[in-house]
């Protein structure tokens, strides 16, 4: 509103609310992306750091059964890696020794699923939960080798899509990461994921209307 007076005078406003032009910067950001096979991003996250408590969430679909979807390694303090192994999702930690748990179920079945894996300093601890239901057991670790300092998303045998990814960073506890901030590597596609709708689904859709 414009105009406006108070007792005859026009007022000096304290503070602006309300509706402005353009978007507030976060809601451009990119929440989701589609990998191909070699294709990844990373990136070397400020507050981020395998010495601390950690809590890591994101969205992920594949009709794969193998695949990377998360990884990092810091120098002399740990790595930790989230994977598609033979369909399972499979949580491997490194500190002191290496842990590793493996969901129950496999998840290669194209639709999307929700992973949060947490790592407790003291007591030493390592958690993986699957759609809030799936918490996997203990399996024999593996280990595997990473560059360090960057957390990376995709990369080798991983086709699919990766959302919605929630570091716990201290700047930014609540909001999922911006992936445009993020350097690619391969095919990776930015705010899409094809297989949201996929091409025989609609054709049989359209197929049935014309009956």
């Amino acid at each position: 509103m414009m105009n406006v007076k108070l007792n005859s005078k026009f007022p000096t406003y304290q503070e602006k609310v309300g509706i402005s032009l353009g978007c507030h910067k976060d809601f451009l950001a990119s929440r989701k992306a589609e990998f191909n096979v070699g294709s990844s991003l990373s990136a070397a996250l400020k507050g981020f750091s395998l010495a601390n408590d950690i809590t890591v969430s994101l969205g992920f679909k594949s009709s794969e059964k193998e695949g990377l979807l998360l990884q990092n390694t810091e120098s002399s303090i740990g790595a930790i890696e989230l994977a598609l192994v033979d369909g399972y999702v499979v949580l491997t930690f490194k500190d002191e020794v290496w842990k590793s748990l493996k969901s129950s179920k496999q998840y290669q079945d194209g639709k999307w699923h929700y992973l949060t894996a947490t790592r407790r300093v003291s007591p030493q601890s390592i958690e993986l939960r699957i759609d809030e239901e799936d918490v996997g057991g203990q399996i024999t670790s593996g280990s595997f080798r990473s560059n360090p300092d960057s957390v990376f998303l995709g990369k080798d045998t991983f086709k699919g899509c990766i959302s919605n990814l929630y570091l716990r960073r201290p700047d930014s506890l609540y909001i999922a990461e911006d992936l445009s901030q993020f350097s690619s590597t391969g095919d990776v596609l930015l705010d899409m994921c094809s297989a949201d709708r996929p091409p025989q689904l609609m054709l049989d859709r359209n197929t049935s209307r014309k009956r």
